[in-house]
C-alpha cells in the first residue's frame, strides 16, 4: 500500500512539474507577444481613421492581455468591414445616406392663389455595424426644410430654413450634430422650380461596449444626409 502511494505521489508530482513547465513556457509566449492596451487601441483607431471614423477608447481592464497577434487578427477583421462600405465619399470624408422617397403637396395644401409655407420632412437611418453584422449603433435623423411656395403656379419661392435632429429609434445614440445644410430650388421634369435638393451635413456619435472586454468605444462618424422634395409631381 506504501508503495502504492508512493507511485501514485511520484505520478502527481511528475504531472505538476510538466503542468509547471508548460504554465511556464505558455507565460513566457504571452509576455513576449504583449502589447500595452495604448497601442493596441492606437492601431485599430488608425485602421479606422482611413474612412474618417475616430474611435476614443474608455474602461479598459488593466488585468487583460493583448498580444500581437490580437492585434493582427482585429487589424484584419476591422479591413475586412470597412472594405465592404459602398457609401463613403472619399472626397468629403463622409458617410451618403440619400433618401429616394419624396414628399409632394397634399390635397389639404392651400387653393389661394397667395403664397404659403410649408415644411418638408424626411428620416434618414444611419447604423454602423462590425463584422459579424453585430449593431453598434443606430440613430433615425429627421431632416425638416421650411418653405414658401407659390400656391399659383406650385412653384417653391425660397427655402426659409433646415434643421435635422434625432427623431423616433436610436440604439447606442450619443448625438447628432448638424455642421451645415445646402438646399436648391431646381426645374424637375419640365417643370419651372418645382423641386428641392438638399444635402445635410452632420457627426453621428454612438457609444458601444464590448461584451467581452467590457471596453466602451466610441464612434464619430460625419454623414451626408441627401435627398430631394417637390411642389408638384406629375
Amino acid at each position: 500500500l506504501v508503495g502504492s502511494e508512493m507511485c501514485i505521489r511520484d505520478r502527481f508530482m511528475a504531472i505538476a512539474v510538466c503542468l509547471a513547465i508548460s504554465l511556464s513556457a505558455y507565460a513566457a509566449d504571452m509576455e513576449e507577444g504583449r502589447i500595452s492596451a495604448e497601442k493596441f487601441y492606437a492601431e485599430i483607431a488608425k485602421e479606422y481613421s482611413q474612412y474618417n471614423i475616430r474611435i476614443q477608447v474608455e474602461n479598459i481592464d488593466p488585468t487583460f492581455v493583448y498580444t500581437e497577434k490580437m492585434l493582427e487578427e482585429e487589424v484584419e477583421k476591422i479591413r475586412t468591414d470597412l472594405s465592404l462600405i459602398e457609401n463613403y465619399d472619399e472626397s468629403t470624408g463622409r458617410f451618403v445616406s440619400y433618401n429616394s422617397e419624396v414628399e409632394t403637396l397634399d390635397e389639404a395644401s392651400p387653393t389661394s392663389v397667395m403664397p404659403y409655407n410649408k415644411t418638408f420632412k424626411s428620416l434618414h437611418q444611419i447604423e454602423s455595424r462590425n463584422r459579424s453584422n453585430l449593431l453598434l449603433g443606430f440613430a433615425e435623423i429627421m431632416v425638416s426644410i421650411d418653405t414658401t411656395i407659390d400656391a399659383q403656379y406650385n412653384r417653391f419661392m425660397s427655402v426659409n430654413s433646415c434643421t435635422s435632429r434625432q427623431y423616433g429609434v436610436g440604439i447606442n445614440f450619443e448625438s447628432w450634430t448638424q455642421s451645415d445644410c445646402d438646399v436648391s430650388i431646381i426645374n424637375f421634369n419640365g417643370e419651372q422650380d418645382n423641386a428641392i435638393e438638399y444635402d445635410v451635413y452632420g457627426t453621428l456619435i454612438v457609444k458601444y461596449t464590448e461584451p467581452t472586454t467590457g471596453v466602451t468605444i466610441t464612434y464619430t462618424t460625419d454623414h451626408t444626409l441627401s435627398g430631394k422634395f417637390f411642389a408638384n409631381q406629375k
